[in-house]
């Protein structure tokens, strides 16, 4: 298409169609963006990043066989589930832009036949017909990550639905109203302990055996472990699975995280408030050790603002009164945190001198 002696290509068209839909227009730098977030974060092993990024990367550009399911099919069980919310996090921020555009759906409480309704709503005529749901934000939103909880609790009704629409790309609502699934990254989050449970109902045997103990990997698909996807979660919705993620990284990999990303990041936020902070060595085994689970999201944000915040605000609001800096020394005393120093603000010297310190 020429307009005023410039040309418009079909490129051009889905790349503005895209910015417009919230959708990545640079795949190859989101998905790299995505592998360093990940290595940095320490959410997932070494090998699993890769695995995670190359099955994303399939997808989103355009790669796979039907690219009308979603970019990527991940179950997250073992002490990997508990990480699920800080990892979709990342992978939406990663993708589409924002740690906003995750959309979750809480499968452990679909325990009945009937409760399908709580995932796609009543039909016309029902009570709850109108009532805006989970799915409908995927409808809004088209490019985001979408996590089922405790996916393996809910009921083999409620699976076969998640695992026909996984198939297909589309979940109808109650009204019949079509939500697409094609550009989203879904995280099926089984509970810790659902790899020594074998639901009811489900194939056992040979139906589910792996084909891992002799390490042979499932055909077309990618999983390191030697937990069934058919087996925890019914045969249509295990089908649906592209890997399978079960080893958590160790207690190290957190604490590096937290030494190398996340104190120096508290540092920066306390020297904007006019408070420098001194991390004792003690303080990242201590947080690898009692913080939440995962290495991102908000559960680490109020986890800090209510453990540490208290600490440090009687020296920032010290500091903003006199207009001035102060320094404290965050260290780890009798299991708690503490923190030491001079919690009145002293006067900044000049700034080739750094900032000036009181001990108390």
């Amino acid at each position: 298409v020429a307009t005023g002696g410039s040309t418009t290509t079909a490129a051009d068209v889905e790349a503005v169609g895209r910015r417009l839909t919230g959708l990545p227009t640079d795949v190859d730098e989101r998905l790299a963006d995505l592998a360093t977030r990940l290595s940095t974060t320490g959410l997932l092993m070494a090998a699993d990043v890769e695995a995670v990024v190359q099955r994303i990367g399939v997808g989103m550009r355009g790669a796979d066989m039907r690219s009308e399911r979603p970019n990527a099919v991940i179950l997250l069980a073992g002490e990997q589930a508990r990480a699920a919310s800080a990892l979709a996090e990342v992978i939406a921020e990663a993708l589409f832009g924002s740690p906003d555009r995750v959309v979750t759906i809480e499968a452990g409480r679909m325990t009945q036949d009937h409760d399908v309704a709580m995932l796609v709503g009543a039909p016309p005529g029902y009570v709850g017909y109108s009532d805006d749901l989970p799915i409908h934000a995927i409808d809004r939103m088209r490019a985001c990550t979408v996590l089922v909880e405790d996916v393996d609790r809910a009921h083999p009704v409620v699976l076969d639905v998640l695992g026909r629409a996984l198939s297909s790309g589309t979940l109808a609502d109650g009204a019949g109203r079509q939500i697409h699934l094609s550009e989203t990254v879904v995280l099926l989050a089984a509970a810790p302990d659902a790899a020594a449970r074998r639901p009811i109902g489900f194939a056992t045997g040979d139906a589910a055996g792996t084909g891992e103990e002799t390490g042979t990997a499932l055909p077309g698909r990618t999983t390191r472990t030697a937990l069934d996807p058919g087996t925890l979660l019914g045969v249509l919705l295990g089908d649906e699975v592209d890997l399978v993620v079960e080893q958590a990284p160790g207690a190290g990999s957190r604490e590096a995280w937290i030494e190398r990303t996340l104190l120096p990041e508290l540092a920066r936020r306390f020297a904007e408030r006019g408070v420098a902070v001194e991390w004792d060595p003690s303080v990242a085994p201590h947080l690898a050790a009692r913080g939440p689970d995962g290495t991102q999201g908000r559960r680490w944000e109020r986890y800090l603002d209510d453990g540490l915040g208290p600490l440090v605000a009687d020296a920032i609001d010290a500091a903003e009164e006199a207009g001035v800096s102060a320094r404290v020394h965050v260290t780890v005393r009798d299991g708690s945190l503490v923190v030491e120093g001079d919690m009145k603000a002293v006067p900044a010297p000049a700034a080739d001198r750094g900032i000036a310190e009181r001990r108390t």
